[in-house]
């Protein structure tokens, strides 16, 4: 699952999604915040969610449920 977080409502997208795609057993979820340049990804590890890895500079993501896919 890949969020662009809104900088008008941030907060219903970082805490109410997030709790509800982790409830929902969503395997990967990037937050992209478009206005910082920036991606969190997130992987479930036994039913919660784990900060993988965050993306501020350009350059390859590594997408955790896709072995072998990246994304520029």
């Amino acid at each position: 699952m890949i969020e662009i977080i809104s900088p008008s409502d941030n907060s219903r997208d970082t805490k109410a999604k997030f709790d509800l795609y982790e409830e929902n057993g969503v395997q990967e979820y990037w937050m992209v915040y478009p206005g910082l340049k920036m991606i969190t990804a997130y992987i479930l590890e036994k039913e919660k969610y784990k900060l993988a890895d965050e993306y501020i500079e350009p350059g390859f993501i590594l997408v955790a449920t896709l072995p072998g896919l990246a994304l520029e």
